[in-house]
């Protein structure tokens, strides 16, 4: 019930209704990671922070909750920074090139003359004719330094990425459905002038509208979010034509739920002409739904999948639910097509000379096997359960005979060390952690000094290190704010480097700092984050896990640079390590069946099979 009451308090600050002391302390005791996810979701940090300053921010508020809100609202002001800078270097270079370009969304709001940092921003959204688009995402590439990251889609090219910069989605039309706003949006604009140059914006009229079609149907499977009520809402003034507005919608086929956002954004804006009795209980309902469920997921892709599945149901709208259906049918069908093209394609051609046979040497990985979590190795195509009877071990990293591994034994997720014997059993296990909160995660160091771990004993999950005896226990400085969730250190073979994740972006992200400490670098770039990190053993490559599909793994340059797929299969991959000659991954590393399976260097599978106990995940390869 915790989401809902956080859901429930943070509508009622929002709306200015009044809450009572006993309600505020309840809900603001809450866990700051639940906070974290429910205003994560719902994408209203920054405007929840500035409700609560107007409402006159309570002196109860814990500090880990108001450290969130003030790093979101700074980021939030730095990103809206980023915007002006990167729009003035677009506008010179579209102006060159004669190419008409619209700032959409937030960039439009901003040059529009929004307060800065009142909302996060993302990316940024432009609009160019069909026939410019991708003329201005070549130029971005070949003259500002942008490189592709992300899938194309209809109503959008391919996302273009920069260090230290937002990214860009060019348009060359608002949704996949071509609209009549596709050509409305293009008159009566204004301009925003940037340096010497210039970039236009939408109507009032046209950027409102636009903002109810990407709540309504670009937006179609996390309708109601909080936050796009209140960008309705605050795209709505006095110079928006109203009886536009309401003949846009009437004309629409998805009529019936811009009317309950715009009655919804009502209750915040008085302005806006239209009122549906239950409006804000549909938001209510819709919201506390989905996050129910995905709240307490722990894989950030199931929670993305249920807020998103779980919402469409809860709706009730039986054109969602089947195109939703259609949509999951789709998928299934691509698949099979796919492999079937493949079969077909490796019939057509002649037979490749056979690779060289993959042998993969003894590894250690974790199951659940009965509920409870275990270490079991695998040698010589045998695998044979290591830990204790009961005593709940897994995420081991294995470096010489030196094995660390996260363990429940003790009620308590804490860290402890063993010897790995001749015949791969444990001995002289060693607890090295005890504090309150998590500490999970291990990493040896290649030289088997030093752990690199994940502790949330200061409330928030974040990387520390200590020495292999359990001693000198210390934060990493990554240069982020510290009640960022930051998790999965994983060392680079020259143990110098760390490779986790952090959400410091608003999604999870591989970054990259040095073992001393200072600002991490940020590598990956993925629209629903980035989990899991390894590297090659080469030490120029780094492995991580996406969420796309069921699950692929992609590599990115340690130094920076594109990423590409590495490794995929139909039933999803993830969690990859990599030995000195082969790789290990998940495969199904959701829904409880994972299993290892190998993968050569190059990330391709290898016919090897690996036996399975039960729900398989964490292989660790022995490292000499």
């Amino acid at each position: 019930m915790g989401s809902r009451a956080i859901h429930d308090l943070v509508v009622a600050i929002l709306r200015g209704d009044d809450t009572t002391a006993a309600q505020r302390q309840r809900t603001f005791a809450e866990p700051a990671e639940r906070w974290y996810r429910v205003l994560g979701f719902e994408g209203c940090t920054v405007q929840f922070d500035r409700a609560l300053h107007r409402a006159g921010a309570p002196s109860d508020l814990p500090p880990a909750l108001r450290r969130l809100l003030h790093d979101a609202s700074c980021t939030a002001l730095q990103r809206a920074l980023l915007v002006q800078r990167q729009l003035t270097e677009v506008a010179a270079l579209s102006a060159a090139a004669g190419i008409r370009v619209m700032a959409l969304k937030g960039a439009a709001r901003l040059l529009a003359g929004e307060l800065p940092g009142t909302r996060s921003i993302a990316d940024i959204d432009l609009l160019v004719a069909p026939a410019d688009a991708a003329r201005l995402h070549e130029l971005l590439r070949a003259e500002a330094g942008y490189a592709i990251d992300g899938d194309e889609y209809a109503h959008h090219l391919a996302g273009l990425t920069r260090r230290g910069s937002l990214g860009i989605e060019i348009h060359p039309r608002l949704t996949e459905t071509p609209l009549p706003l596709d050509t409305m949006i293009w008159h009566e604009t204004r301009v925003a002038t940037l340096g010497s140059h210039a970039i236009e914006l939408p109507s009032p009229t046209a950027l409102f509208l636009h903002t109810l079609e990407h709540a309504a149907r670009v937006n179609w499977t996390g309708r109601y979010r909080l936050r796009d009520i209140l960008d309705i809402a605050g795209t709505f003034s006095s110079d928006v034509d109203a009886s536009t507005v309401l003949a846009h919608v009437e004309a629409s086929d998805c009529g019936r739920a811009m009317g309950t956002l715009l009655s919804a954004a009502s209750a915040l804006e008085a302005r806006i002409p239209f009122r549906r009795n239950r409006a804000w209980r549909t938001v209510r309902r819709v919201g506390r739904t989905r996050l129910a469920l995905a709240v307490g997921a722990r894989n950030p892709r199931v929670a993305e999948r249920w807020f998103r599945y779980a919402g469409v149901i809860a709706e009730g709208s039986p054109r969602n639910i089947g195109r939703l259906g259609f949509d999951l049918t789709r998928r299934v069908v691509t698949r099979a097509t796919a492999a079937v093209a493949l079969l077909l394609g490796v019939a057509a051609c002649q037979e490749p000379a056979a690779p060289r046979p993959l042998v993969v040497t003894p590894f250690i990985f974790a199951s659940d096997s009965a509920g409870v979590w275990s270490l079991y190795r695998f040698r010589d195509g045998a695998v044979s359960r290591i830990s204790g009877e009961g005593s709940n071990d897994r995420e081991p990293s294995v470096v010489g005979n030196r094995v660390v591994y996260t363990s429940l034994r003790d009620g308590d997720n804490e860290i402890y060390a063993a010897t790995l014997t001749p015949d791969l059993t444990l001995a002289g296990e060693t607890r090295l952690t005890n504090e309150y909160g998590t500490d999970a995660e291990p990493a040896l160091s290649p030289s088997g000094a030093t752990i690199a771990f994940v502790s949330a004993r200061d409330g928030t999950p974040r990387i520390w290190l200590m020495d292999a005896d359990g001693a000198n226990q210390r934060a990493l400085e990554t240069g982020s704010a510290g009640y960022v969730p930051e998790q999965s250190p994983r060392w680079s073979p020259s143990g110098d480097r760390i490779a986790f994740t952090s959400t410091r972006s608003g999604t999870a992200q591989v970054h990259v700092v040095g073992v001393d400490g200072g600002m991490a670098d940020q590598l990956s770039h993925e629209t629903l984050g980035a989990f899991a990190p390894s590297w090659l053993p080469d030490g120029a490559t780094i492995l991580y896990g996406t969420t796309v599909g069921d699950g692929r793994i992609m590599s990115v340059p340690a130094g920076g640079g594109d990423a590409r797929v590495f490794a995929s299969d139909d039933a999803g991959l993830g969690e990859a390590a990599c030995g000195a000659d082969f790789c290990l991954a998940v495969s199904a590393p959701l829904g409880g069946h994972g299993r290892s399976v190998a993968l050569r260097t190059d990330g391709q599978l290898s016919d090897v099979l690996l036996p399975q106990v039960a729900d398989d995940h964490h292989p660790a390869p022995l490292a000499p």
